[in-house]
């Protein structure tokens, strides 16, 4: 169950037995265009409810992932980063669906993180989310909503160039 829920193995269908996941660009695609669509939406959502208590929390988050070089630990954070944000949504339907896809997207994640150095990703990640941060911060609704989506985007983006790269190494 443990495995189905990271994304690493599927029911066959058949109900015999699971079938080993298969990294694909179409689903990536698919996983990101519904989470572009949800995600920001609970940043709006989240902007005129978050204390500056929280947000000092996520401020916290931002620096420990910028202190860290261990994947693991990234990895945790950044859940934690967005869980703590769709939260503040207070929509519970939202981040329920939300964490569903966020779990289903943690395989491709992995592919990210063992190349986050070479793809310059990590920095430019630290920073998106310092962006989401300083609009929650402002209060700006807006910029929160489309920060996370641009967020998003660029994460498939590496993803994607991720994916193509071990490929072509195959």
């Amino acid at each position: 169950m443990r495995l189905a829920q990271e994304g690493l193995v599927a029911s066959d269908g058949s109900h015999r037995g699971v079938v080993v996941f298969q990294a694909s660009p179409q689903d990536l695609d698919e996983l990101y265009e519904i989470r572009i669509a949800l995600e920001p939406l609970a940043a709006r959502l989240a902007t005129p409810r978050v204390s500056e208590l929280d947000i000092d929390a996520l401020q916290q988050v931002i620096d420990e992932m910028r202190a860290t070089d261990d994947s693991a630990t990234r990895e945790a954070l950044n859940r934690q980063f967005h869980s703590q944000i769709y939260r503040f949504a207070d929509r519970d339907r939202l981040s329920s669906i939300i964490d569903q896809l966020r779990d289903a997207s943690t395989v491709y994640m992995r592919f990210l993180s063992v190349r986050w150095g070479s793809l310059g990703y990590r920095a430019a990640a630290d920073d998106e989310h310092q962006a989401i941060v300083d609009a929650l911060r402002r209060r700006d609704a807006d910029a929160a909503a489309d920060t996370t989506a641009a967020h998003l985007e660029h994460t498939r983006g590496h993803i994607l160039t991720a994916l193509s790269d071990l490929a072509a190494q195959a």
